[in-house]
């Protein structure tokens, strides 16, 4: 009985509020950080650039010099060599389920393609004016890296179907705040807590 009326008492009083409300704030915290992972699944994110495009011949060259690219046997008339990147920029890994219907990712260049290399295995392939690449796995900070020939100068479009997968344009990126996680948040509190048992103990 002497322990509580002086636990209820001044300064333990004081004391057992602050350790109270302290407790509430963390489990709180841990709640809504919890019910908002539930309620909104984790995005997945995919960069995309163009990183380079370069004409193989210009005119001079080809005109004083009778320079000219052959390509299959086929003359290129305005051949151009591009390199363009996809690469997993989020915290995620995007697999082979993420792809809606198994519906591969499409990277359309706008003139023909006559030859493509990447710098990894996978399913990718061309088309006409276009690159495809997936289902494939795509770990986070992982990329895949395309070098295309094209007859004329590429522009990039994009088109693609992922599930719960944002698609952006790298150079565009904005800058983003760091994620903060659980680990980083409780530890932040705990410092609170052991402040305010340091000046209570003072």
């Amino acid at each position: 009985m002497y322990l509580s009326v002086d636990l209820l008492d001044g300064r333990g009083f004081n004391f057992l509020t602050i350790a109270i409300a302290v407790i509430a704030l963390v489990s709180g915290t841990i709640g809504v950080i919890y019910a908002r992972r539930a309620l909104f699944p984790p995005k997945r994110e995919i960069a995309y650039s163009l990183e380079s495009s370069a004409p193989l011949l210009n005119n001079a060259s080809n005109l004083q010099n009778g320079i000219s690219v052959i390509h299959n046997g086929t003359t290129l008339q305005n051949p151009y060599v591009t390199t363009l990147k996809i690469r997993n920029s989020g915290r995620h890994a995007v697999a082979s389920e993420h792809y809606d219907q198994g519906r591969p990712l499409t990277l359309d260049l706008g003139k023909p393609i006559m030859d493509l290399t990447s710098s990894a295995p996978g399913s990718y392939s061309a088309q006409g004016t276009s690159i495809t690449y997936g289902p494939e796995l795509l770990a986070s900070g992982h990329g895949v890296k395309f070098t295309a020939l094209t007859e004329g100068k590429p522009t990039l479009t994009i088109r693609h179907y992922f599930i719960d997968t944002k698609v952006i344009d790298e150079a565009r990126k904005s800058f983003r705040p760091s994620y903060v996680d659980l680990t980083s948040i409780l530890a932040a509190l705990m410092g609170v807590i052991s402040a305010i048992l340091s000046i209570w103990a003072s």
